[in-house]
C-alpha cells in the first residue's frame, strides 16, 4: 500500500476524480428532475434519482479539503497571505459571476435572487480560506453552530419553504431573501458548514507522510459521525429529509455520503493504485474541465427540452438515460480535443471558454424566448 498521492501531470488524480464524480452527480440530478416524473416518488424513481444527491456535498465539502492542502503548500513555500488572496479572489469572483449569469440565463433577472452550484462553490472558496485563519480549536465549533442555527432561523423568520416560483408581490424583497437564507436557497445555511468541515479534514493530510491514508481515515470518521446523527434526528425529532427547505437531516445525509465517496476514491486511486480503467479516467477528465462540463450541460438542457427534441420528455426513464448518456458522450469528445490544448496554456483559458459557452447559452435563451419556445 503506497503512502503518497498519485500524481499525473502535476495534478493529484484522486482530487480530479472526486471533482468529476461531483459534477457528474449534479448533472445526473438535474437531468433526473427535468425528465423523470418526481410527483410520484415510486421505488423506481427514488432508486434512479438517489445516485445524484451527493454531488452538492462533494462540491462544497471538498472545497474545504483542497483549500487546506493548498494553503499549507503556499505557506511551506513562504508565500505571503496577500498573495494567496490575490490568487483566490479573482477565481472565486469569476465563478460567482458565471453562476449569476447562468441563473439569469435560466430564469431571467429574477434568477439573481436564487442560487446555483457555482455561487455556492465561490462562496465556499472564500469561507474556507477565511476559516484557515481561525485556530482549529475554535473553528471546529463553527459548522456545529451553523447547522444548529438553521431551524432557529426557519422558525424565527416564520417561513417553512420558498416555493419554486420567482419572487412576486405582496411578498416584499426582505421577506423573500430572509426565507431563502433560512431554507438553504442562498449559499449560507446549512451548506456553508460543509467547507468548514472540509478544512478540518484537509489539515489532517498536510503532514509529509501517509497523506492519502489520513485523508481516508478522517473522511470515514467524519462521514460516519454525520450519518449516525440521522436516526435520532429523523425518527425521534421527526426531521424530514427534504432539499427544499434544506433540512439538517438532508444536509448530514448528503455530506456524510460524500465523505464516504472521498474515502473510497482516495483508497482505490492512491492507496491500492488499481490499474487505470475507463471509469476513473472518465471521472478524472470531467474533473479537469469541471466548470466547462457543468456550464455545458445547462446549455444542452434547453436544446434537449425544446420542441426539436421534446419527444425525449415523453420517454420518461428511458429518455432520462438517453439524455445523460448523450450528454456525456458529447462532453468526452470535447474533452479529448480540449485537454491537450489546455495543458499547454494557463487555466485562464478555461474561464474564457466557459464564458464563451455562457454567451452561447444567453444567445439561445433570447432566441428561444423570441420564438416562444422557452420564455422568461
Amino acid at each position: 500500500m503506497d503512502e503518497t498521492f498519485r500524481i499525473y501531470e502535476r495534478r493529484i488524480r484522486s482530487i480530479d476524480v472526486i471533482r468529476g464524480i461531483a459534477v457528474i452527480g449534479m448533472i445526473y440530478n438535474h437531468f433526473g428532475h427535468a425528465l423523470v416524473n418526481t410527483a410520484v416518488l415510486s421505488p423506481l424513481t427514488i432508486s434512479i434519482l438517489f445516485p445524484g444527491i451527493w454531488g452538492q456535498g462533494l462540491f462544497y465539502g471538498f472545497v474545504g479539503v483542497t483549500t487546506a492542502m493548498v494553503d499549507h503548500r503556499y505557506r511551506t513555500k513562504g508565500v505571503k497571505e496577500i498573495a494567496i488572496w490575490k490568487r483566490l479572489l479573482p477565481r472565486a469572483g469569476m465563478i460567482l459571476l458565471m453562476g449569476y449569469l447562468l441563473s439569469i440565463m435560466m430564469s431571467g433577472w429574477r434568477g439573481v435572487l436564487d442560487w446555483s452550484v457555482l455561487q455556492l462553490i465561490a462562496v465556499s472558496m472564500v469561507v474556507s480560506q477565511l476559516a484557515m485563519r481561525v485556530p482549529s480549536r475554535y473553528r471546529i465549533a463553527l459548522p456545529v453552530l451553523v447547522v444548529a442555527m438553521t431551524p432557529v432561523l426557519q422558525l424565527w423568520l416564520n417561513y417553512d419553504a420558498v416555493i419554486a416560483a420567482p419572487y412576486q408581490p405582496p411578498q416584499n424583497l426582505l421577506e423573500h431573501l430572509s426565507a431563502m437564507i433560512a431554507t438553504g436557497k442562498l449559499p449560507l445555511f446549512p451548506w456553508i458548514a460543509a467547507p468548514l468541515i472540509g478544512t478540518h479534514i484537509g489539515e489532517t493530510v498536510v503532514a509529509p507522510s501517509q497523506q492519502p491514508l489520513k485523508l481516508t481515515k478522517t473522511s470515514l470518521v467524519a462521514g460516519a459521525v454525520q450519518l449516525l446523527c440521522l436516526p435520532p434526528l429523523v425518527f425521534l425529532a421527526g426531521d424530514t429529509l427534504t432539499q427544499s427547505p434544506l433540512t439538517i437531516g438532508y444536509f448530514l445525509m448528503v455530506n456524510g455520503l460524500s465523505l464516504f465517496i472521498v474515502a473510497g476514491v482516495v483508497t482505490t486511486v492512491d492507496l491500492w493504485r488499481w490499474r487505470w480503467s475507463p471509469i476513473p479516467e472518465f471521472c478524472e477528465m470531467n474533473g479537469q474541465i469541471m466548470l466547462i462540463t457543468y456550464i455545458g450541460h445547462m446549455l444542452y438542457c434547453p436544446l434537449l427540452l425544446s420542441h426539436t427534441l421534446g419527444f425525449i420528455q415523453n420517454l420518461e426513464v428511458v429518455g432520462f438515460f438517453l439524455a445523460v448518456i448523450g450528454y456525456f458522450i458529447i462532453s468526452m469528445i470535447f474533452a479529448w480535443f480540449w485537454l491537450p490544448y489546455r495543458r499547454r496554456h494557463s487555466s485562464r483559458v478555461d474561464y474564457a471558454a466557459t464564458f464563451i459557452l455562457l454567451a452561447i447559452g444567453v444567445t439561445w435563451r433570447f432566441v428561444f424566448a423570441y420564438l416562444g419556445i422557452w420564455s422568461f
